[in-house]
């Protein structure tokens, strides 16, 4: 689950995380369009920025969360994709938006050409592998194991690929304590 949902039912239905992408850190990035003059995060006060989804965590939460630790006002929209964030800002319907370098990498060259990172948010624990509670430990101690060693065969390594994921490590509920932190609202998902 995504850090912040983790973080929340760890606390509400008592999750615990098991294990987590190898080797990742989740950053939001804020895109302009190429040519546009601004050139600081301060200057999109007031101004129209697109998100994917109120939930999107590096994408929309860390994104919103860093105009708001700045103290900068913003006119939130939300447009349903990483894709649509990134053409609205290309077709100048929003000043900037929000996202991650993967899904701009992964886009059109038409429309990625067309856009400038902006800035980076400090970057954050991925998603959580976690275990119900009512899960014995013997279960979750095997399906740990199994995630854990999908980079030592040709068919885990192939699954990993698909993922895009280096391998599967060990993690522990203390890992996701700088998403606490963040101390977002649970029922907007807003800092």
């Amino acid at each position: 689950m995504n850090p912040y949902h983790y973080a929340v039912f760890s606390k509400q239905a008592g999750y615990r995380a098991f294990a987590k992408e190898k080797g990742r850190r989740l950053t939001g990035i804020i895109v302009v369009p190429k040519d546009s003059p601004i050139k600081d995060i301060r200057e999109l006060a007031g101004k129209k920025v697109a998100f994917p989804a109120p939930a999107a965590f590096a994408a929309s939460m860390l994104t919103r969360a860093e105009f708001a630790r700045q103290g900068i006002p913003i006119n939130v929209s939300y447009v349903s994709s990483h894709d649509s964030v990134y053409r609205g800002v290309v077709r100048g319907v929003f000043a900037a938006g929000g996202g991650i370098q993967r899904t701009l990498e992964a886009m059109d060259v038409d429309v990625a050409s067309g856009l400038r990172v902006l800035t980076k948010t400090p970057s954050y624990v991925p998603h959580a592998f976690a275990a119900n509670p009512q899960l014995s430990h013997d279960v979750v101690a095997k399906v740990q194991k199994a995630m854990l060693s999908l980079s030592e065969d040709e068919t885990g390594q192939k699954l990993l690929k698909e993922l895009s994921f280096k391998g599967v490590e060990s993690a522990v509920d203390a890992e996701w304590d700088e998403i606490r932190r963040l101390q977002f609202d649970q029922a907007t998902g807003k800092r």
